[in-house]
């Protein structure tokens, strides 16, 4: 039983399990080093997770990999669209989902949101107290007479952005140590 009382499908076979460690593992260090999630590793786990289900439980493994691998891409598809994640991330949980199915999948997606949302608000606080720390200057701005320090026009405002598995990689920690009790 896992922690929102749904079935763990797969229960947590051990080649799952070193499967998902290995791919958040490789995603972690790509996703920070380059900010990219590669095609070529979300596409050979999500087959892997395919094949691998299809051959150890047959056609009922192979629906199971399907549909978690469906369900995971539609909702992070949804996500992508809002500009809310990559489409690195798009194919990662399509590969999650698998290899884990659709439950187990959603629980990573509730927790990575959830751990985002803390990095996040930490991040912005963090800002806020950086700010807080200077005083006020003015500074001279195209047009315009002066701007205070921080402020930039409305124009060249990034957003707010970090690499999601930093939320991921604990989120598969957490629902893994959860299924396993």
């Amino acid at each position: 039983m896992s922690v929102f009382g749904w079935p763990v499908d797969s229960g947590l076979e051990p080649w799952v399990v070193i499967l998902l460690g290995t791919l958040c593992c490789a995603a972690l260090v790509t996703d920070l080093r380059r900010s990219v999630i590669p095609n070529k590793l979300t596409g050979l786990f999500g087959c892997l997770g395919l094949l691998l289900h299809g051959v150890i439980h047959g056609w009922h493994g192979l629906l199971f990999s399907a549909i978690g691998a469906l369900a995971g891409f539609i909702v992070m598809l949804i996500l992508y669209g809002l500009r809310g994640v990559g489409a690195g991330d798009v194919k990662l949980f399509a590969s999650i989902g698998s290899l884990t199915g659709w439950s187990m999948m959603l629980q990573i997606l509730f927790y990575a949101v959830l751990i985002s949302g803390v990095i996040g608000a930490a991040w912005l606080l963090h800002l806020h107290l950086k700010r807080a720390r200077r005083p006020f200057r003015l500074l001279p701005s195209s047009g315009i007479t002066a701007l205070i320090y921080g402020l930039r026009p409305a124009g060249r405002r990034e957003p707010l952005q970090f690499p999601f598995m930093l939320a991921v990689a604990p989120a598969v920690l957490l629902v893994c140590a959860f299924a396993a009790f």
